[in-house]
């Protein structure tokens, strides 16, 4: 299999799972094997022979929707080993719950299994980590969708409270991607993979202006791996009419990349910012009525759409702008608490906004620190952000020419719902974006005046 871009950023590792990069950080990777292909669920026997023996007792992990894509397969070929299986329901769709991983974790330990294997999206992916992770028992992935880019990363997205919070989990030690099982997935989960890639134009913005204006950790290795797998998912929309098993082909290998790089560094910093927020409350605020909306990366690439019109919004005043360090720093002394401000449709938030926000936010000396840091990145922001969003912008219209659902109406959410999230950003995720530069330059109240007066233009588009 040539040019399998994942394969080329694993190759940095050494045999031991090793980086020393030129970030200066050591980064490890779990992940020893991807069997990548048509036909790769055949090769999974003799893989579990060579790494546990032949008597290795197995658990698979399923749901009734992938227990029919490759569950079935997945113990149909490994029949020779004792094997005992989790079949969750297809409908209600499951969730990651803490709750449920605790009853997995249980069932598994009674099972005296040595291995996990998740079969599945990125919902039973994460169920299989977080298992993992609470029994010490390694878990190896058998992707069933190219929708998202959980299946190589060393987290997992728990629900709670109409929230989500990401934990660090034990990544698979193996991901198997069969080739004919993720072409037959429906058309929606491939484009659910597409949007949740499309952030990462986003993202590597968002990382970098936090590195140049807080002093944050930034690895230009992880980050250009993932602004490159999206790219390269890019080109998977592109050929998706012409040729849709190449199309899958590529789309998969950007999502490995992706999820790869986030293993790296121990965190989702390389693939997620302000749009993963949206996105994940909007996917948790059951009034998405067309389950094949109601997927995580769906919800990532209509909310990209939405951030790309703000930071259009913020990038475009800032040559304009002159900034009054005194001024901004007494402006926002004086601007009232959050927790007064807070509007009762997002009173649900609170406990999630309490968590995430350092007490005393803004500090008044972090806000000079980055006003002053601003003042010396202003040009290479500009124009980073210029090639960023002027790159953004066509690869939206890929996507709704390959069938992306851009118009949020069909969705079922009404415009209050989407547009909740957006004043509450900076408090959600305890991750610096455009939208908290915005917010210490004066231009936040402007700028979401403007994306509310929109939305309705950009609801049906």
């Amino acid at each position: 299999m040539q040019d399998l871009y994942h394969q080329q950023y694993l190759s940095t590792f050494a045999e031991a799972g090793i980086n020393r990069c030129r970030c200066g950080l050591e980064h490890r990777m779990l992940t020893r094997r991807v069997l990548f292909g048509r036909g790769a669920i055949d090769q999974l026997p003799a893989l579990v022979r060579e790494r546990l023996g032949a008597r290795a007792r197995l658990w698979v992990l399923s749901d009734g929707n992938t227990e029919q894509a490759a569950g079935a397969a997945v113990k149909r070929v490994l029949g020779e080993f004792p094997l005992a299986d989790c079949l969750l329901p297809a409908s209600p769709r499951p969730r990651t719950t803490y709750p449920l991983a605790e009853r997995l974790a249980e069932e598994l330990r009674q099972s005296r299994a040595d291995l996990i294997l998740a079969v599945g999206g990125g919902t039973v992916s994460d169920l299989g980590k977080k298992v993992s992770t609470d029994t010490g028992i390694p878990n190896w992935c058998v992707a069933t969708a190219a929708s998202v880019d959980a299946y190589g990363s060393g987290t997992s997205n728990m629900k709670l409270k109409g929230f989500d919070r990401t934990v660090p989990v034990t990544p698979s030690e193996v991901v198997v991607c069969d080739l004919e099982v993720l072409g037959a997935a429906p058309v929606w989960l491939f484009l659910s993979g597409l949007g949740d890639l499309l952030a990462k134009f986003l993202g590597y913005l968002d990382w970098k202006l936090a590195a140049w204006v807080t002093g944050e950790y930034f690895c230009p290795v992880a980050a250009e791996y993932s602004l490159q797998s999206a790219r390269r998912a890019l080109q998977a929309a592109r050929s998706l009419q012409q040729d849709r098993e190449e199309a899958v082909r590529t789309l998969v290998d950007a999502l490995l990349t992706s999820s790869f790089a986030m293993q790296a560094i121990k965190g989702s910093r390389p693939a997620a910012t302000a749009e993963h927020t949206v996105g994940h409350l909007w996917e948790l605020s059951g009034r998405i009525r067309d389950p094949r909306y109601d997927l995580h990366g769906i919800c990532v690439g209509a909310a990209s759409r939405l951030v790309l019109a703000a930071y259009l919004e913020l990038y475009k005043a800032l040559p304009r702008l002159e900034v009054d360090i005194p001024a901004r720093l007494e402006a926002l002394r004086r601007e009232p608490p959050w927790q007064e401000t807070l509007e009762p449709s997002a009173l649900y938030l609170k406990e999630k906004m309490l968590a995430e926000t350092p007490p005393g936010y803004p500090d008044p000396a972090e806000v000079r620190g980055h006003l002053e840091a601003f003042a010396r990145q202003r040009q290479p922001l500009q124009a980073l952000a210029a090639q960023l969003l002027a790159e953004l912008q066509p690869s939206l219209q890929a996507l709704a020419e390959a069938g992306f659902p851009f118009s949020l109406k069909e969705y079922g959410l009404d415009e209050d719902a989407a547009f909740l999230p957006f004043p509450y950003i900076r408090y959600l995720r305890r991750r610096y974006s455009g939208f908290n530069l915005m917010h210490e330059l004066g231009l936040e109240g402007e700028i979401l005046r403007r994306l509310k007066a929109s939305l309705a233009a950009l609801w049906g588009a």
